[in-house]
């Protein structure tokens, strides 16, 4: 994995993480400086970070954009070394085994943390400036978290901050499927942006789709990856819709691999 984190574009993944972290952090002083003048008693770092945050622009710019920065660090890292002769080279040096682990267990593990780590960074930053005050449904009803918009919303207002950790657990695991899936179609396409510009369109299907109401939950990585949504979600669907996107991901991976090994 060593020689694989030294072909990483580490300016293209600090860029990429600095982006993520911009509207994070963007969005915690905005609503910080907002809350300045009131009286604290009704805030608590949960029902006011970006995952529970359904009117700020930032917030919802943040999970909107969320799969773009998943793939944009490492995404492109095996086509450009297929394209260049890079990844031939070291197939006469390297075990394939240990080249698999170098490309897709960076893959994976970057394209998650460049869009849980803001996540929790900005969670960890109201809890520095406000006070840990557990959620009430009757005290926060202006926030607008019920069943209809949250999973699992009794854990919500029982264990708040593991509520919240589920939550950025699941923008990990879906960033790092979606980085490890745009790395596999490489072997397949010599341009990554045709799978750059799926995924934004599969984004805004999504969307279109919510907007008809032609199913009872949103099927948008944009709500099902919110703590609280600006539309009805439900588990089941997102358990579907994670278990769909890991299985397409491994099978993508594991037919680009035998396609290059057996070619």
């Amino acid at each position: 994995m060593g020689i694989i984190w030294r072909r990483l574009n580490r300016r293209w993944l600090l860029l990429t993480f600095g982006m993520a972290l911009g509207l994070a952090m963007g969005q915690f002083f905005l609503k910080v400086s907002y809350l300045g003048g009131r009286n604290l008693f009704f805030s608590s770092p949960y029902t006011e970070w970006i995952g529970i945050d359904n009117f700020s622009s930032l917030a919802v710019t943040y999970y909107l954009v969320l799969p773009f920065l998943a793939v944009l660090p490492v995404g492109s890292l095996l086509q450009r070394d297929l394209n260049n002769g890079f990844l031939q080279q070291l197939r006469m040096k390297r075990p394939v085994a240990a080249i698999f682990k170098g490309y897709f267990g960076w893959s994976f593990l970057l394209g998650g943390l460049v869009v849980s780590g803001p996540l929790l960074v900005n969670l960890m930053a109201y809890l520095l400036v406000l006070p840990n005050l557990q959620p009430d449904n009757l005290l926060n009803s202006n926030i607008l978290v019920i069943r209809d918009n949250t999973i699992n919303v009794a854990l919500y207002y029982a264990h708040p901050f593991w509520h919240a950790g589920m939550s950025i657990g699941v923008v990990f695991i879906w960033g790092a499927l979606l980085s490890c899936l745009v790395m596999g179609v490489s072997f397949f396409t010599t341009k990554p942006f045709v799978t750059f510009s799926a995924l934004a369109l599969s984004q805004v299907g999504a969307l279109v789709i919510d907007y008809f109401h032609w199913f009872s939950s949103s099927l948008a990585p944009a709500n099902l990856l919110k703590e609280s949504a600006n539309a009805n979600v439900n588990g089941g669907t997102a358990v579907v819709l994670t278990m769909g996107l890991f299985v397409v991901t491994l099978g993508v991976i594991a037919l680009g691999w035998r396609r290059y090994v057996d070619a």
